[in-house]
């Protein structure tokens, strides 16, 4: 028995299916319009939600971000004792520079909360070595008034000062070394930082650096083989399909968005506070996988789309599964430059921000895992289900010019793909980057499978780094 078609072929690439314009011999069947009114509603409502989050004053900080911002001091700050540990005494510029985008970054919110004015007090007295009793901010805590408003301070008031504070946060830490250095000891500064740490993170800098050259150079191979016509696409799974089917597709996918809003919706109806977040998290995931699987036995005018037609299939399951991990390789390096050049180029709206960064601060080992199980296994189902399986097939379909179908297809379902996500604008490029990359996999291989290993790799990835970071 023949195998699976070679990843790589150097025959050219076969012509696609041809469309089907009817669904059957003789008069056109009329057109169903209903999921299209349905989904321009829907994402209507969503993309003025997102858009409103972006472009309107900035949001309120949260715990979840001052902790991230506490992270990348107390990495700096690691990063520094490992130099330290190779040239003791010897500057190291890595550390200033890394304390300088801090505080450019947390200067716009120094008045926000008392965090970050804490946090911008002590990174401008450790960058310059001094601040003035007027430059602190109102909203910094008494003892941080204290300590960095007072150019010097006897062991008795430092040892009082450093009591009032929380001896685990490393920037109270941070706070009361300096407390200690105006008092004349200098002892608890320079036991700031992990050097043991520090290594870890320059190894996991540059495990990131070859992971991002090979997905690159892996990335550049593929494009050279595509440009050179060495690429064999077999097309979507639905392919070919009709306008009517198209229609289908679309209403289908319209009941998918709707089901998830309303689960999304269902706890807070009934008293969300009554139930634990955890809790919470994995039944509206479950019950949005369990309503998927559900819409697919249900036939739309006697039209079914079940799961395997979809692309949910077993069949050649190894090979899927390994192509979208090595998707995933040359996905994420692209997502990540494309995502950094978004927040460049939007760095005038809010900072990009997803709840799940929330969810992971300082949260227990079931709260990890259930924001794991709706990122890493509801999300890229549903999701993948809804813009590969259905949205890009139908918008495919109905796209006029014929030879623009599948491109056009791919642009539109990943941009509708972007803006369902609570990052704001500055990253929907990134994101789109990810639903393109999704579009190419289902017309390569057929399925769905690879799309979907290689979403949950992403989400995976992204919030174990999250994760590591916040702790």
């Amino acid at each position: 028995m023949a195998g699976p078609p070679p990843v790589i072929s150097l025959q050219p690439p076969p012509a696609l299916p041809p469309d089907v314009e009817i669904d059957s011999p003789g008069a056109p069947t009329p057109r169903e319009y209903t999921g299209w009114v349905l989904l321009v509603i829907l994402f209507a409502f969503s993309l003025s939600v997102a858009l409103a989050s972006s472009l309107l004053p900035g949001r309120t900080p949260t715990s979840a971000d001052h902790q991230q911002r506490v992270s990348t001091l107390r990495s700096s700050f690691d990063w520094n004792a490992s130099m330290q540990s190779i040239r003791p005494g010897a500057k190291n510029p890595s550390h200033s520079e890394a304390l300088k985008s801090l505080a450019d970054a947390v200067t716009p919110l120094k008045n926000a909360t008392t965090e970050d004015a804490n946090l911008w007090t002590a990174v401008t007295y450790e960058l310059n070595g001094k601040i003035s009793r007027r430059e602190i901010p109102k909203a910094a805590s008494a003892p941080y008034q204290e300590i960095y408003g007072n150019p010097k301070l006897t062991p008795d008031q430092a040892q009082k000062l450093s009591r009032r504070l929380d001896s685990k946060s490393f920037l109270d830490q941070l706070a009361m070394a300096h407390a200690a250095q105006k008092a004349g000891n200098p002892g608890p500064y320079n036991q700031l930082g992990d050097a043991a740490k520090g290594w870890w993170l320059i190894g996991g800098i540059f495990i990131g650096g070859l992971f991002m050259f090979g997905g690159i150079a892996t990335g550049i191979a593929l494009g050279s083989a595509q440009l050179a016509g060495k690429i064999r696409y077999r097309g979507h799974p639905q392919f070919p399909i009709s306008a009517l089917t198209a229609d289908r597709l679309a209403l289908r996918a319209a009941q998918l968005f709707l089901a998830f809003f309303i689960i999304s919706l269902v706890p807070q109806l009934i008293g969300e506070r009554r139930f634990s977040d955890v809790g919470v998290t994995f039944a509206t995931g479950s019950a949005t996988i369990l309503a998927a699987i559900w819409l697919t036995r249900v036939p739309i005018n006697g039209q079914k789309f079940s799961l395997s037609s979809l692309g949910f299939t077993t069949q050649n399951l190894g090979r899927n599964v390994g192509l979208g991990l090595l998707a995933f390789v040359i996905e994420l390096p692209i997502a990540l430059i494309v995502g950094t050049i978004g927040t460049k180029i939007f760095s005038f709206l809010p900072e990009p921000h997803h709840p799940a960064s929330d969810a992971l601060a300082n949260a227990s080992l079931p709260a990890i895992a259930a924001v794991l199980f709706s990122a890493s296994v509801v999300a890229p189902f549903w999701e993948e289900m809804m813009f590969r399986g259905l949205l890009f097939p139908a918008i495919s379909r109905i796209t006029p010019n014929r030879s623009k179908r599948v491109i056009t297809g791919a642009i539109v379902s990943s941009l509708l793909f972007a803006s369902v996500h609570p990052q704001g604008i500055a990253l929907w490029f990134a994101l789109g980057t990810v639903g393109v990359a999704s579009c190419i996999l289902v017309q390569y291989s057929r399925s769905l499978v690879p799309s979907v290993v290689m979403h949950a790799a992403h989400n995976f990835t992204l919030l174990v780094v999250t994760l590591v970071m916040n702790r």
